[in-house]
């Protein structure tokens, strides 16, 4: 039987995504939900005294710049990796061309899956933040504050934009940047009120927007326990605080999953990956501390202030209701709102609550996007069902990669909206019900996972595979005789690998040190080794399969797939 390596002569995808489109497209990903509650979040979670801040940074700035390390590393090594393989499908064409196809294929299948729950999950978040903010403008909300409205919400969502991304990479262009300059502009004008807000008007705002002092603040989370509530010091404080800042850069290889699709990709995708990098290191740095700086402004008691004890009502041991507080949590924008209200901005509300939102809508194409390529370029590779390759011939699009992604996606909407948690008010399945609620907790550690092999195999192109090294027209150059790609990928390698260390043993995180035997601690393991075990059953099938079929596999896994 005469052996066939590909489906068919072409892909069927074309290049029509720009530079500016890419870098929109990683910076849309990636500044979501981290930025505007992370810091207060891990604030609360280990308050320290403010005047131990060291070079009076917050934690979480600090974490930040520490977690900037292993990103901008696997920036580099993503950029490089699609340089020289400048195909749809990313890491999955990169790892199993360079370390061996059964990695690429698991490693990329849980990136998949971090993708599809990232995609239900924000879809049901913005009602969430739509909600919150319509609460504080005098909105009547309790009709849509129950698992059924969010669910519905979160469905129709992922839906919508599944549709719209159906329809191609050019009008996705058009879609993407609508999304990202509302917000983009409304933002800068966020560092406009950070930069002219004074002591006075901070503290006229807290008590304009949320009818108490600030002082009321920091008084009712000091009598909560707020000064003893954390035992470490400064550092430990911003060990805590990797998690949020970690968990804030997840997502940024989305447009290499598009590399297929984006111009003179060989010549670019560094160049691409890395202005998105230094973006965004600079954004969340900046932002995280001009907010912090702005929220210590007021509320000011010995070594504490409104900062700290709204985090730590709103996320720590503290009680917003036990305090009288109104219930409303501690988001950079409201924070924004704050200052802007004590300036007599009044009309600035319902922008802030756009760019709340705006910064999670616009994180749902680049997710449909990269997670239907990785599924695409599978079955390309003949790993899953040849009919998920299928390529619309009027719109150029992976159709059924895009809808495949929407049916797991719903697990993702499950979780967020809590419609199996019978304690929120949801539907009791009994214990099925946990893998919505504590099931997808790994979710973080399967992106930092995908992180860590991809700098792997950015180690190892010159080494194992040189012939695909010296495709890449761009950075070929060496230090002391070793290339630059593989110092960097094992910059990557060691420095992902903390942070994987941090998402396992944190106590804030997955918590294995302190683990106890229970079905709901084991369960986000239990889950994610179900989730492994489907591409290693798949991967045996198929090359089983292959010995029928014709399908040269090892040539598939020697080439890289035609555009």
């Amino acid at each position: 039987m005469e052996k066939t390596v590909w489906v068919r002569k072409a892909t069927g995808l074309t290049r029509e995504i720009g530079t500016f489109t890419a870098v929109v497209i990683i910076l849309c990903l990636v500044i979501g939900a981290g930025w505007q509650k992370r810091v207060f979040q891990v604030t609360g979670w280990s308050p320290l005294p403010e005047s131990t801040f060291v070079l009076g940074l917050s934690p979480m700035c600090f974490a930040f710049i520490l977690t900037a390390i292993p990103a901008l590393a696997t920036f580099f090594c993503l950029g490089f990796l699609s340089a020289a393989m400048p195909r749809s499908g990313g890491g999955y064409i990169h790892i199993s061309r360079v370390i061996h196809p059964l990695a690429g294929f698991a490693v990329t299948w849980i990136e998949f899956c971090w993708f599809w729950l990232a995609y239900g999950m924000i879809s049901t978040l913005i009602l969430e933040s739509l909600m919150m903010f319509g609460g504080l403008a005098g909105w009547n909300i309790a009709p849509f504050v129950n698992p059924y409205s969010l669910f519905l919400w979160g469905t129709l969502m992922i839906v919508i934009f599944a549709a719209l991304c159906s329809l191609g990479v050019r009008w996705f262009g058009w879609l993407i940047q609508i999304l990202f300059w509302v917000p983009a502009l409304i933002l800068l004008a966020m560092y406009g009120i950070y930069l002219s807000a004074t002591p006075a008007t901070v503290e006229a705002g807290v008590v304009a927007l949320m009818g108490h002092t600030a002082t009321e603040y920091t008084n009712a989370a000091l009598a909560q326990g707020m000064a003893t509530a954390f035992k470490g010091g400064y550092w430990d404080a911003v060990n805590v605080a990797v998690i949020g800042a970690a968990w804030a850069w997840t997502g940024f290889a989305s447009v290499t999953f598009a590399a297929g699709e984006v111009k003179e990709a060989s010549k670019k995708m560094v160049r691409i990956m890395m202005i998105g990098g230094i973006i965004l290191t600079i954004f969340y740095i900046t932002i995280s501390q001009l907010m912090a700086n702005t929220a210590m402004m007021a509320g000011k008691i010995g070594d504490w202030s409104f900062f700290s004890a709204w985090g730590y009502l709103s996320y720590g041991g503290g009680s917003l209701a036990k305090a009288g507080l109104p219930p409303v949590a501690a988001w950079n924008p409201i924070m924004a709102a704050i200052a802007a209200r004590g300036m007599g901005w009044t009309w600035i509300m319902l922008f802030l609550a756009v760019v709340g939102a705006f910064w999670l809508f616009n994180d749902l194409p680049p997710i449909i996007l990269a997670s239907s390529r990785m599924i695409f370029a599978m079955a390309f590779d003949g790993m899953l069902p040849r009919r998920l390759a299928d390529v619309n011939e009027r719109w150029h699009s992976p159709i059924m990669a895009i809808w495949f992604t929407v049916v797991w996606a719903l697990i993702g909407v499950a979780s967020e909206s809590g419609i199996f948690n019978p304690g929120a008010g949801g539907i009791n399945i009994g214990p099925l019900g946990l893998i919505f609620t504590t099931g997808i907790a790994a979710g973080d550690l399967w992106d930092y996972l995908y992180f860590t092999v991809i700098c792997l195999a950015g180690l190892l192109i010159y080494y194992r595979r040189r012939d695909l090294y010296d495709r890449s027209p761009t950075w070929k150059v060496s230090i002391a005789g070793v290339p630059l790609v593989a110092i960097v990928g094992f910059i990557g390698v060691i420095t992902n690998l903390w942070c994987d260390y941090v998402f396992l043993f944190n106590e804030k995180a997955l918590n294995v040190g302190g683990i106890t035997v229970s079905l709901e601690s084991i369960l986000p393991f239990l889950f994610t080794l179900i989730l492994l075990l489907i591409p290693v059953v798949l991967y045996f099938y198929y090359k089983a399969r292959a010995k029928t079929t014709g399908v040269d596999y090892k040539t598939i896994f020697t080439e890289i797939p035609p555009e």
